[in-house]
């Protein structure tokens, strides 16, 4: 039995980045891997629509992200921004810039030991805030703001996290979206 996902999620490019059809193939196929690996199994079923054009039509919730360069953060949202990410709460679908310059090359900032731990980190962070999550004041978690100093690298951290109080957050989040599939 083929169950549909609950969030259905597109990935987009910024053409003045000039990436080859591999270049963005490959980040769309990490970018499914951290949120296939990242979350917790049987809490949220996502699927990308290119890498999966079979997934249904009636997904409860949809998210675009857009891999966009810094100097385009800056002049949409201002310095305020910069070197940042960020997710529109207020859009449907819901909208995340993703910073592709720190996809590239991570902020100072970020307490990562490799590259991959911090796209790990920043694909599953975003993807957390299109799901209602706010930043947390834990300087280990994974919903902690890495622009900010106190941060510390929580790779070692977040498969407890992600199987203890998100986990149960995502829980109540799929009861919520079974109930309107339902209805």
């Amino acid at each position: 039995m083929f169950l549909e996902p609950e969030v259905v999620y597109n990935v987009y490019f910024y053409a003045g980045l000039k990436l080859s059809r591999e270049e963005e193939f490959q980040i769309r196929k990490e970018v499914q891997m951290f949120l296939n690996s990242g979350l917790p199994a049987g809490s949220i079923r996502v699927a990308d629509q290119v890498l999966n054009p079979d997934v249904g039509s009636n997904p409860i919730f949809v998210c675009n992200f857009f891999f966009v360069p810094n100097s385009w953060i800056l002049r949409e949202q201002g310095s305020r921004f910069d070197r940042m990410s960020f997710t529109v709460m207020g859009s449907f679908p819901r909208d995340v810039a993703m910073n592709f310059d720190n996809w590239v090359e991570p902020p100072l900032t970020a307490k990562h030991k490799t590259i991959s731990d911090y796209r790990r980190y920043l694909t599953l962070h975003e993807f957390l805030h299109v799901l209602g999550f706010d930043h947390s004041e834990d300087n280990r978690g994974i919903m902690c703001q890495q622009t900010k100093a106190h941060c510390v690298d929580y790779s070692g951290h977040i498969e407890e996290e992600l199987h203890g109080p998100v986990r149960e957050h995502l829980r109540q989040i799929y009861d919520q979206l079974a109930t309107i599939r339902r209805g």
